[in-house]
């Protein structure tokens, strides 16, 4: 079983083939996605299923800054 959708999916979701398409429509409709190193948008199945995911970490940050 897959964390992300397929690329069937993700092409009936957004109605675009293309990559950069897909990414484009995924950002007006306001659904999170990362790219993997093909260019490929990721979207969880769980965001769209309605669960809460856990937020992706985008960098360190310090111990002493978290309250």
């Amino acid at each position: 079983m897959s964390l992300f959708l397929a690329q069937t999916d993700l092409i009936q979701l957004t109605g675009y083939a293309r990559k950069a398409k897909q990414c484009a429509q995924l950002s007006i409709m306001n659904i999170p996605y990362r790219t993997n190193v093909r260019g490929e948008p990721l979207v969880t199945i769980a965001y769209i299923n309605g669960l809460k995911a856990e937020p992706i970490k985008t960098g360190w940050q310090s111990n002493l800054m978290v309250a």
